[in-house]
């Protein structure tokens, strides 16, 4: 993913989270950030246990990019069940609680996209809840037209296909919980 700008529609996230706001903490009193484990060689390699959890990581990979969107959902694990069934992301870290709950996820999309995402504490209270979008994930795909109709199938609430400065088209779609993703592709 090369540096490009993106053009949201014009409902962009407002009421963001500032740097005086403190993090809010997971159970574990630990806050939502990616796990300290070391990803071990081999398919679905087991690393150390985290929060009494499992985590399970695939083979050694390329370095993430130098800003890595990690988004919280009030159920992490259903969350990148639907991103990978909607929008074709796939597993790269799965770290579970001992009450199988996901406490950070990592999944990968395309050439080299990734995303982290994580379970936040009990009074948590993400977009849908908040009744407001709070941020936009802007990704650069190819073949927009499949990616909008795979992501409507899942029954992602999607708008329709733009063209934007005649240099590109997308559409947004928001995930179950409110998040809002920006999908483009180059003219």
């Amino acid at each position: 993913m090369g540096a490009r700008a993106c053009t949201p529609r014009n409902d962009t996230p407002r009421n963001l989270p500032g740097p005086s706001q403190p993090a809010r903490q997971d159970q574990s009193g630990r806050g939502p950030g990616p796990p300290h484990h070391t990803q071990a060689a081999g398919p679905a390699a087991e690393g150390p246990p985290a929060a009494g959890g499992k985590v399970t990581a695939v083979p050694q990979h390329d370095p993430d990019p130098q800003v890595v969107p990690y988004l919280l959902y009030a159920d992490a694990g259903a969350a990148m069940d639907w991103l990978i069934k909607a929008f074709g992301f796939t597993e790269r870290v799965r770290d579970t609680r001992t009450d199988q709950t996901v406490r950070h996820g990592e999944l990968l999309l395309g050439n080299g996209g990734v995303i982290m995402l994580g379970s936040p504490g009990t009074d948590f209270r993400g977009p849908a809840e908040l009744g407001e979008v709070t941020q936009l994930v802007c990704i650069t795909i190819t073949d927009l037209p499949a990616h909008r109709d795979r992501a409507q199938a899942a029954g992602a609430n999607v708008s329709e296909i733009g063209i934007r400065a005649n240099r590109t088209r997308s559409y947004t779609a928001d995930d179950p919980e409110g998040h809002r993703w920006y999908f483009s592709e180059p003219l």
